[in-house]
Formats: C-alpha cells, sequence, structure tokens
C-alpha cells in the first residue's frame, strides 16, 4: 500500500538548510521520519491537538495540527496576536508566522491612514513599507495589488483566506496567457508565486520546475524539483533534474536515488529503454558496496522493474537489443540466484600428452611439490587459436612448480588429437574434457548488438567450475585466466603479495557499471575454506542464471560481483599497472604487465618468438 505524501514535505523541501522538526503528539508517517530538532529551534512544530500549544512554542516558524482537530476557544486571536496566520495544508492546518512589528500600533494606523491620502504610487510604497510587520496595511495592500493585477506579489502576501483564493486564481488565468504569449519570465513569477501558495499542489510545482528549466535557472529549478520529490519520490521531471545535479557533483548517493525514481517510475511516464537503462545504472550503484537489508530490497524492486519491461514491444532493431542488453543484466542482479549448490565439475580423467590418464589422486601425488595451479577452459577453436600461445609462455616464464590445468569445452571426442596439436609434451600440462553441445542449449545469450550465434555465455563460465574443482582436488593457489593471456613473467611475487587473502580480482576502475565492473580475464584463489565457498556459490549462481531462457553474455562478471558483494572472504585486487591489463593491445609491444590479456582480433604474430 503506498504511503500518501505528507503535506509539510514539499515545503520544508524548498528550505535553504535541512528541516529540522519537532512533534508533539501522533504525526503522519512522513514527518515523522523527518530530523528532529535538536538543540536548536524547530522550523515546523506538529501538535496532536492544537490544546497542546505551549507559550514557549510562539516563535516557531511554522506550527500544525489536523484540521479535524478541534480549536480551543481563544487559540485563533492568541495566534494572530503573536504574529501568525492561519491557513489549511492538505490535512493539516498550518499557521505561519509573519514577521515581527516594528512599529508601535498608533503609528503603524496612523501611517496607514495617511496612505489613504497620498497619491496611488506613492501610497503603495508605504504600504509596502508596513505589510510585513502590520496585519491592517497588509489586507490593504493586497487588496490593492488585487485590484491592479499583481498577483504574484498578492500571493506572497496572502494565505487561506478569501483573498488568498482570489489570488491564486488571478494568478493561474495570468500565467496560462504569459505561457501563451510566450513570455516565460512573467510565467515563471506567477508560476513560483502559486507553488509558495500551494506548496503540496504539484501541478504548480511542476509549472514553476518547467519554467524554471526553460529560463536556464538551475538553482531554482532544483528548489522546484525538491518540492515535488517531496510529494512523489518517482517524479520522472523532478529526478532528471537530481540526476544532473548528482552527476555534477559527483554525488553517489543522490545519484543513485535519482536513477531508482527514474526506474520505478509510473508505467507510461519514461520510454522502456530509458527505464532499462535508469535500473542497470542503479543496480551497478548498489553493487559498488555489500548490501544490508534495505539496499537488498531497493535492488530487489529494481530487478522487477527491469523485468516489467518486454524488449520484444520495442521495434526490431537497435533499441531492442539494447533493452535486452539491459534487461538481463538488471535480472543478473536478483539476488535469488545467490546461495545456490552445485556439484563439482564431473571431471575423473586428466590427460597428458604422454602416458596413461591421471585420476586426482595421482594428479596430487605427481604435483606434491607444486605451489601453484594454473587453470583454463576454451572450445577447441580457442584452443587451436591461443592454446600453444598460453601454455608456452607459462612453461617459459613460471618461477614456481606448478601444475596446467586446460579443459576444453565439448573437446571429449577430439581431445586426443587436439593435444597432439599443442606439441607440448610436458608432464606439467594436463587436459580435460567434457561433452558439453552448443546445439543442445536453448538459452538464448545476448549482448548490446543482438543476440549471439554461440552460447558464449556457458564457454565464459566453464573456466570458474573447473577452478573450482582444481582448488579442491589439490589444495593449491590457483590463477585461472582467459586461455587468451600469456604470463610474460614469474608469479611468485604476486602469490607473495596476496598471502593472507581469500580470493584475488580484477577490478575495472573505468567502469562502475554490473557486468563490467569486475573483469573476468583473470582469477587468484588460495586454498582457503572461503575462497572455496566463493567458488562454489559462483558455480551454483552461474548454473542458476545459465539455466534460464536468455542470459547476458557477461554473466561471469556479473557472477563475480554479486558473489563479491555477497562474501565475507578477504579480497585482493590486481594492479592494473602492473598485473593485467584492462585495455586493448592490437598487437605486442613492450608493457608492464605480468599477465597481457590478448583480447579479441589480437595480432598473434606479433608475440615475442620462444627462446
Amino acid at each position: 500500500m503506498v504511503e500518501p505524501p505528507c503535506p509539510f514535505a514539499p515545503l520544508l523541501a524548498m528550505l535553504d538548510a535541512p528541516p529540522r522538526v519537532a512533534l508533539r503528539g501522533p504525526a503522519p508517517p512522513g514527518l515523522a521520519r523527518m530530523p528532529a530538532a535538536a538543540g536548536s529551534p524547530a522550523d515546523l512544530l506538529w501538535l496532536g491537538e492544537p490544546a497542546a500549544l505551549r507559550e514557549e512554542d510562539l516563535g516557531t516558524r511554522w506550527i500544525a495540527w489536523p484540521r479535524t482537530a478541534p480549536l480551543p476557544p481563544g487559540l485563533a486571536p492568541r495566534l494572530a496576536g503573536a504574529g501568525y496566520a492561519l491557513a489549511p495544508l492538505g490535512t493539516a492546518l498550518l499557521a505561519r508566522r509573519l514577521p515581527a512589528a516594528t512599529l508601535p500600533a498608533e503609528d503603524a494606523n496612523a501611517l496607514q491612514a495617511r496612505a489613504a491620502a497620498l497619491p496611488p504610487a506613492e501610497a503603495l510604497a508605504l504600504l509596502r513599507l508596513l505589510a510585513p510587520s502590520h496585519p491592517p496595511a497588509r489586507a490593504a495592500l493586497i487588496e490593492r495589488l488585487l485590484e491592479m493585477g499583481e498577483w504574484a506579489e498578492a500571493l506572497g502576501l496572502a494565505h487561506g483566506d478569501a483573498a488568498g483564493q482570489r489570488a491564486a486564481t488571478g494568478a493561474l488565468a495570468a500565467f496560462n496567457q504569459a505561457i501563451a504569449a510566450g513570455d516565460v519570465a512573467r510565467a515563471e513569477s506567477l508560476a513560483a508565486a502559486l507553488a509558495r501558495f500551494q506548496p503540496d499542489n504539484p501541478a504548480v510545482l511542476e509549472a514553476a520546475l518547467a519554467c524554471n528549466r526553460q529560463l536556464g535557472q538551475g538553482a531554482r529549478a532544483a528548489r522546484f524539483a525538491a518540492a515535488l520529490l517531496a510529494l512523489d519520490p518517482r517524479h520522472v521531471g523532478a529526478n532528471l533534474i537530481r540526476l544532473e545535479q548528482a552527476e555534477a557533483t559527483g554525488d553517489r548517493a543522490q545519484e543513485l536515488t535519482a536513477r531508482s525514481g527514474l526506474a520505478l517510475a509510473p508505467e507510461g511516464a519514461i520510454h522502456p529503454l530509458r527505464r532499462l537503462h535508469e535500473a542497470h545504472r542503479a543496480i551497478s550503484l548498489h553493487l559498488l558496496r555489500p548490501l544490508d537489508e534495505a539496499s537488498r530490497a531497493a535492488l530487489q524492486a529494481l530487478v522487477a522493474a527491469a523485468r516489467m519491461v518486454e524488449p520484444t514491444a520495442l521495434p526490431e532493431g537497435e533499441a531492442r537489443h539494447w533493452a535486452r542488453h539491459y534487461r538481463h543484466l538488471s535480472e543478473a542482479a536478483d539476488t535469488r540466484l545467490l546461495g545456490r549448490e552445485a556439484a563439482p565439475l564431473p571431471v575423473a580423467a586428466l590427460h597428458r600428452a604422454a602416458g596413461r590418464p591421471l585420476g586426482w589422486a595421482g594428479l596430487r601425488r605427481q604435483a606434491r611439490d607444486a605451489k601453484v595451479a594454473f587453470v583454463v577452459a576454451a572450445d577447441a577453436a580457442y584452443l587451436r587459436l591461443y592454446g600453444r600461445a598460453y601454455l608456452a609462455s607459462i612453461l617459459r616464464n613460471t618461477d614456481l612448480p606448478c601444475v596446467i590445468l586446460v579443459h576444453v569445452i565439448g573437446g571429449a571426442r577430439q581431445l586426443p588429437a587436439l593435444i597432439r596439436l599443442m606439441e607440448m609434451p610436458d608432464p606439467r600440462i594436463l587436459y580435460s574434457a567434457d561433452d558439453f553441445c552448443p546445439a543442445a542449449v536453448t538459452t538464448q545469450c545476448h549482448d548490446s548488438d543482438g543476440p549471439r550465434a554461440l552460447p558464449v555465455a556457458h564457454f565464459q563460465c566453464t573456466r570458474f567450475a573447473i577452478a573450482r574443482r582444481v582448488l579442491e582436488e589439490l589444495e593449491l593457489p590457483v590463477l585461472v585466466s582467459d586461455i587468451d593471456a600469456v604470463l610474460q613473467r614469474g608469479a611468485g611475487e604476486l602469490l607473495a603479495r596476496f598471502a593472507g587473502t581469500d580470493i584475488v580480482l580484477n577490478r575495472n576502475e573505468a567502469s562502475i557499471a554490473f557486468g563490467s565492473h569486475i573483469t573476468a580475464n583473470l582469477l587468484l584463489a588460495f586454498p582457503t575454506a572461503p575462497a572455496r565457498a566463493f567458488l562454489a556459490g559462483l558455480q551454483g549462481y552461474l548454473e542458476a542464471a545459465l539455466a534460464g531462457p536468455h542470459v547476458t553474455r557477461w554473466i561471469d562478471q556479473c557472477g563475480l560481483q554479486a558473489c563479491w558483494n555477497a562474501s565475507t572472504a578477504r579480497f585482493g585486487w590486481f594492479d592494473t599497472t602492473a598485473d593485467i591489463n584492462n585495455v586493448m593491445y592490437p598487437r605486442w609491444q613492450p608493457n608492464p604487465f605480468l599477465f597481457l590479456s590478448l583480447f579479441h582480433g589480437f595480432d598473434m604474430t606479433s608475440l615475442p618468438a620462444a627462446d
């Protein structure tokens, strides 16, 4: 059930400083959650009933109570004598404190009488001087302004009485005339006056916002946007203003609030593709830090909002592709994908270039002096393209006793031929394979330029399942990378630097976007219980995501970030200036990286020749 907006929220939102509220008695829910006035005068005092008013309360800027509460005899005159004007505001009655009188009453009365005998312009000037502190002069001034059609000024002085209503009616008509005439500046002054007079009226707040946007008056527009958001946190125009402010100042918290408001806007209020974009961006901001109960619920609301958008409702082409891209990235943030059980990858036979296959027990005996395991997984095509470069780089540069395990996805039948093709009989290299059949996959894999012809998400995720199995079986540190990566120097320093951690990941500082903030091209796992739990949880997440009808091409990277966010393991982060590159190299050139990630399209002939 949606809670009705607090009528005081827009009034308080337009203050220059954070509002301070004092409560005496049951208050509207929205008001009860606002900051209390601790040790300082309140901007607004809420009374459960007007009879609770105390003498020391007089002087508070605004005093309010329910309109249904009976007004004690004598209270209205008492408030008027203390300089307050009463006006309804939503379901409340609001007492606004007027400026204190600066002249004795006799002097003010005499000056007002004098004004009646002056020429109109001089009389008006004198009444303007008297009005702030002399109620009779204010009433006389309002009448003159109404006669002159000076609606904005009259509204600034009037309250919820008959004169105020006449001023509001006149101001609205004048606003419409100004808009029709293209006089935006005059329209803005009238809309702003109406907004101050009726701070809980969304229509006048929207008019004031629109005029200020057109006039390029950002600060004033932001003030009315704040008032609108106090009434409706999902107001599209006001959230666009808040988003502009957040991006200009780098305020991530405000950016998250604005993007969430846009993603959750009412149906039809925002283009479906924009809704999906904002949902993904808001999800990305949530997942930059561990979730608590409130942020987890907010995240799930964003996932649900993304699921409500049907990409096929958009025209075939680029817009639909982007809609699918953002929707399936957003779906990958569903926290229900976490905590899934997954059986270890059923790999029993480990093959070598020479000799009989080994089981895990045999490999443990053979590798009892090993200090690290290198792990990759690729299909036959990628093995043919990159396998020799990957294996040769490790054999040439490793400074630690090691095991290298290459898992060939779908390569069970052709594994002997592929091993011969590598032409590397080194006993440290072992191969495993499965009978994965791409044609049998019904899950459609999507990227921003459309669906993939092959189930590339399935290919990319297998490496983490085999890495989990290796970690559990060999109890060695595991370096799992893309097969299109080469080791350029020894990894001993890397393991020493991250001793005391459980998992080391590659964080892409250039992007905060969920799906690319953590990169899957390199992971280091140490043989600890938290690392084993992380990889088991990652495998369960990926298996659940890959079982759906649609999946993002970047599900492996989504899984790494989602599982990192939910994990209590100790994490380290690769140095992307020295450990691994997140910037594409089209061909080999001198570089500082321990692992050089080659990326698609790299000129393999440019790699340095083996010694």
